[in-house]
C-alpha cells in the first residue's frame, strides 16, 4: 500500500524539446510560454523541464590529425577560431542525416557512442514520464533541429520505451525540393503516442500523407488572454508617439524576401505603406523583431511612420495590434495575436502555407495571402482591402474576437493532452474531420 501511494503521489514531469524562448522572434518565444501557461492549467503540478531550441541545432566537430586526434569539440563562433581549426578537423556527426541511418545511430548511442548530447538528452529523459516536441517551424523544411528531435523521440519511444509525442506543428510533406523530412515523418509518426497539427493546411497536408494519428488542435497562443497582456509600457510608449486608438495601423513584414529601400528607389514595402497611409488617413507602425525585419526601420523613416523594434516583448504586441485599424503581416503569430484582439488583417504570404492554414481556422473572408514578393502587382487590391477593413472593423472585430475564443476553448486540448501523456493514458483529443 505504501509503494502504491509512493506512484500516485509522484511528481510526473515532462521533457520539452525546442523551447524556443531564446530565439529572435516574438512568435518563437511566445509559444514556449504558452505551452507552459496551457500545461499549468491542464495540470499544476505537472513540471516541465527543456531542452532549448539551441540546444538541438549545436554543432560538434572532430579532430582529425595531431596529439588531439579523436577529441570533439563545440564548433567555434568565433570567425579565426573556425578558420584555424577546420584543416585540423571535421564535422562529427552523432545524429542520422536521413530515415536510413536511424537505426544505426540508434545502435552508437546504446553503446555509449552517442556524444556529449547523447549523454543529455538520455540524462534529462531519464527523471521525465514523456517527451514532446515543439515543432512548430520544425516539420514543414529539413531543418537541423527538426532533423534531430524526431530522432529523438523516436529513440525515446523505441529504445528508451518513453511516451513520446509532436504538438503545436505546421507540416508541409508534399512540397520539399530536398525531401528528406517525409521519410523521417513515415518513419516516426505512426509510432508517436500524440501528434498535433496547429492549424488545418498542416493536419490535412499530414492526413493526405497518410499519417493517420495526426489530430488538429489549434496553436498554443491561442491559450493566452488579457492576463498576459502588458498593457502599461504599451500605453506609455503611445502616449510618446502620439498614437491614439483607430488612428493608425500596423504592418510587419514575411518571412520571404521583401523588396527593401535601396540606393535608388524606395522598394516597394515602402511605397505599400505610403499608399495605405493615403488612402486610409492613418498613421502607419512598422513592427519587427526578428533581424531581417529590421529594414522596417528604414521605411518608418522614409514613410514619416513609426518604429516599434525588438527592444519590445511579444507581451505588448497585444495591445498594440488591440487599437490597430487593421494589420498587414506574414508573421503566423502576428495574426492570431491581432485576431485575439479584434484586430482585421490583411495576409501576406511566408514561406509555408500556415498563413493559408490561420485564415481557414479564423474563418476569414481572404482565405488566400497576397504575394510578399510582389506587393507592386497586388498592391492595388490591398490597398482596397484596407479600405474595406476600416469601414467594416466593427463587425469583422466581432467576429474575430468570438472566433478566438471557441479557438482558445479548443487550444486547451493540447494542455489536457500532453498532461494524459505523462501518465501513460490516451487524452482522447477529438478528430475534427
Amino acid at each position: 500500500m505504501k509503494a502504491a501511494q509512493t506512484t500516485q503521489n509522484k511528481t510526473r514531469r515532462l521533457l520539452l524539446l525546442a523551447d524556443n524562448s531564446d530565439q529572435n522572434n516574438w512568435g518563437a518565444q511566445a509559444t514556449p510560454y504558452a505551452i507552459r501557461r496551457i500545461l499549468k492549467g491542464a495540470d499544476p503540478e505537472l513540471r516541465v523541464d527543456a531542452l532549448a531550441y539551441g540546444w538541438l541545432t549545436q554543432r560538434e566537430r572532430v579532430f582529425d590529425r595531431g596529439p588531439a586526434r579523436g577529441r570533439v569539440f563545440p564548433q567555434p563562433k568565433n570567425g579565426a577560431l573556425a578558420w584555424l581549426s577546420a584543416p585540423l578537423s571535421d564535422i562529427a556527426q552523432f545524429f542520422p542525416q536521413m530515415t536510413d541511418e536511424f537505426e544505426r545511430y540508434a545502435n552508437e548511442w546504446s553503446s555509449g557512442r552517442g556524444g556529449r548530447m547523447a549523454s543529455e538528452f538520455e540524462k534529462a529523459l531519464s527523471s521525465c514520464d514523456a517527451v514532446v516536441y515543439n515543432a512548430e517551424n520544425g516539420v514543414y523544411r529539413n531543418s537541423l533541429a527538426g532533423t534531430r528531435s524526431l530522432f529523438l523521440l523516436w529513440y525515446a519511444k523505441t529504445r528508451l520505451g518513453k511516451p513520446s509525442g509532436v504538438i503545436n506543428q505546421t507540416a508541409m510533406m508534399s512540397h520539399m525540393p530536398v525531401p528528406l523530412m517525409p521519410g523521417m515523418v513515415k518513419l516516426v509518426y505512426p509510432m508517436l503516442d500524440l501528434v498535433l497539427a496547429r492549424e488545418p493546411a498542416s493536419w490535412k497536408d499530414l492526413c493526405d500523407f497518410g499519417i493517420s494519428n495526426a489530430k488538429l488542435v489549434p496553436d498554443v497562443v491561442f491559450y493566452c488572454d488579457e492576463t498576459d497582456f502588458d498593457e502599461t509600457p504599451v500605453a506609455a510608449w503611445k502616449a510618446r508617439m502620439g498614437l491614439r486608438a483607430q488612428e493608425y495601423f500596423c504592418f510587419g513584414a514575411s518571412s520571404l524576401p521583401m523588396d527593401k529601400p535601396g540606393q535608388s528607389d524606395e522598394g516597394a514595402v515602402a511605397a505599400l505603406v505610403a499608399q495605405l497611409k493615403r488612402a486610409t488617413g492613418r498613421q502607419c507602425v512598422l513592427v519587427a523583431k526578428d533581424s531581417h525585419c529590421q529594414f522596417l526601420k528604414d521605411v518608418a523613416s522614409l514613410t514619416g511612420s513609426i518604429f516599434f523594434g525588438p527592444e519590445h516583448s511579444f507581451k505588448e504586441l497585444w495591445p498594440l495590434f488591440r487599437d490597430a485599424s487593421f494589420l498587414v503581416t506574414g508573421h503566423f503569430h502576428y495574426i492570431i495575436m491581432g485576431a485575439m484582439v479584434g484586430c482585421p488583417y490583411i495576409p501576406l504570404s511566408t514561406n509555408n502555407h500556415k498563413t493559408n492554414g490561420v485564415n481557414e481556422h479564423l474563418q476569414w473572408h481572404h482565405r488566400e495571402c497576397f504575394d510578399a514578393t510582389a506587393l507592386s502587382v497586388c498592391s492595388p487590391e490591398i490597398v482596397a482591402e484596407a479600405k474595406m477593413l476600416v469601414a467594416e472593423r466593427e463587425a469583422l472585430s466581432t467576429h474575430l474576437v468570438h472566433r478566438t475564443a471557441q479557438l482558445r476553448l479548443e487550444a486547451a486540448e493540447t494542455g489536457t493532452a500532453v498532461a494524459a501523456l505523462t501518465r501513460g493514458s490516451d487524452a482522447g483529443v477529438p478528430d475534427r474531420s
